[in-house]
């Protein structure tokens, strides 16, 4: 790659000062991301001259890794996450309800009834 290249600047368009781990992580992250938008991936790694065989080894080995850790209890699974905080969500919405329930239903029907000027 030479300096000013339309691929150089591709492909260091992803640097920072922070040291190759940031870097990596943002490649990483953006690759993962034009996979999700169902871009052609293989294209995009070419253009910035990166190897797809390597990022998807990472990949790899990050699924393994965080289902070591679910397994070992250290993380909950995403979706046991999302399942717990939907309940929590739905508790907190019926309690809220019923409270609303018995502060009507404790008035006196006088109290409901609009007055009269």
């Amino acid at each position: 790659l030479t300096p000013g290249s339309h691929g150089y600047l591709l492909r260091h368009k992803y640097d920072t000062l922070d040291g190759d781990w940031f870097t990596f992580h943002k490649i990483f992250t953006r690759w993962c991301q034009q996979q999700r938008d169902s871009i052609d991936t293989r294209k995009w790694c070419r253009d910035r001259y990166l190897n797809e065989n390597r990022l998807r080894e990472v990949l790899k080995i990050k699924k393994q890794y965080l289902d070591l850790l679910k397994e070992r209890g250290l993380i909950a699974e995403q979706r046991q996450v999302r399942r717990q905080e939907k309940r929590k969500f739905h508790r907190q919405q019926s309690e809220e309800v019923e409270s609303a329930f018995l502060n009507i239903s404790a008035l006196n029907a006088d109290e409901l009834l609009p007055k009269d000027a």
